[in-house]
């Protein structure tokens, strides 16, 4: 490559960085908007683009939740450009649950480092949504660095008093469905969620 040539790269870089910064920035304003209307103690799901795409209506009304479901998530949104995303949005709406998703839109060349930024978001949600549980939900991608990054998740989760979500099998709805309801199961619904 020549010198013009990585010029023109970086130009377009910067561009597609600001694009997705203005991309984030116009979203926590609409969620701004919408969190003066929300319900606290509710459930939130807070992640990147899995999240983002899901019908969180049909995921709500499939569980039977008696508490508001809230998706705060941004397409494309990274873990590193998570920390304004949760200041703003998600903790004035101190959930009752938090479904935290990220690492399918980032790049992830160190497992460890990764894992370690994502402890930092955890332990900010613990200091200011006192009396929320914590649920990590695995990376649903075929990039090489999914499995030992939901393993390193994973045990993550153990040692922070959180709950892990492995979605990178069968439906991610299935596969949340248990971990949404405040009540308890019966062995009907018991029955169904093993199935799914």
């Amino acid at each position: 490559m020549d010198a013009l040539e990585v010029t023109e790269r970086s130009q377009v870089d910067q561009m597609e960085v600001f694009e997705r910064e203005k991309k984030v920035q116009e979203k926590i304003h609409d969620f701004i908007a919408l969190n003066a209307m929300a319900k606290n103690a509710g459930i939130v799901c807070f992640g990147s683009s899995t999240f983002a795409k899901m019908n969180m209506l049909e995921l709500a009304m499939d569980c039977g939740l008696n508490v508001p479901l809230y998706n705060r998530s941004i397409e494309g949104l990274t873990l590193e450009d998570s920390a304004e995303v949760l200041q703003r949005v998600i903790i004035p709406l101190q959930p009752s649950k938090i479904f935290v998703n990220f690492g399918e839109e980032d790049s992830v060349e160190d497992v460890q480092e990764f894992v370690a930024r994502y402890e930092w978001l955890l332990l900010n949600i613990h200091r200011t949504c006192k009396n929320c549980r914590i649920y990590i939900v695995s990376v649903r991608s075929d990039k090489s660095f999914a499995g030992p990054l939901n393993k390193g998740l994973a045990e993550l989760s153990q040692s922070t008093g959180c709950r892990f979500v492995d979605i990178s099998f069968g439906s991610v709805f299935g596969s949340l469905r248990p971990y949404m309801r405040s009540f308890p199961i019966d062995f009907a619904d018991a029955m169904l969620y093993k199935a799914s």
